[in-house]
């Protein structure tokens, strides 16, 4: 095996279960930032199997369903079928760390002009296992831009949680402020 095979390969004793991975957002005592989020979801080893309990989906729309919560974090798994996407929108002081666990996401990245323009940046494909994140008043939109292929799944952890987020329009640059809201866990 050469060292590139050995750099590329991750020891499994760095790897967290599900129940790890939330037994350690409850050790939280202030906001995380981004690089943690993304750092630990990256070691995150879990599959769609473990989330099961958690994949509500919707023919209307995405759903965002709620895994865990703390009070420096919450947990959510956000599912779309194809062609689903959230509306765009920033985390308003939280950051938000991203995980793909079944699926292909699409993520659409704005900058906010000072005449309130919005202009895509960037625009990212994650595949199952990808790692993303976006902090406080960055603007973008996830989607399952897949027509055939089926769902998407993916989980997210803000921290602190979110209260009011908000939404922008690309058709008339118009913003405005939203709750976020979630499901709870189906009994």
């Amino acid at each position: 095996m050469d060292s590139a095979q050995i750099v590329g390969q991750r020891n499994q004793s760095d790897e967290l279960t599900l129940e790890d991975f939330i037994r350690r957002l409850h050790t939280l005592t202030e906001p995380a930032d981004l690089e943690t989020l993304k750092a630990w979801l990256s070691r995150l080893a879990t599959s769609d199997r473990q989330l099961q309990d958690f994949r509500q989906f919707s023919t209307e729309k995405y759903q965002r369903n709620l895994v865990a919560e703390g009070p420096w974090f919450e947990a959510l798994l956000l599912c779309f079928e194809p062609g689903q996407h959230t509306p765009i929108h920033d985390h308003s002081g939280s950051a938000c760390g991203v995980r793909v666990i079944q699926g292909s996401a699409t993520e659409t990245v704005y900058e906010l002009s000072q005449d309130g323009q919005l202009t895509v940046t960037d625009t990212n494909q994650l595949n199952e296992g990808g790692v993303v994140g976006s902090v406080d008043m960055d603007i973008h939109q996830l989607s399952n831009s897949q027509t055939v292929t089926g769902p998407l799944v993916t989980l997210h952890i803000y921290s602190p949680p979110l209260g009011e987020v908000g939404n922008y329009s690309i058709v008339d640059n118009s913003s405005w402020r939203v709750s976020a809201a979630r499901n709870r866990k189906p009994k």
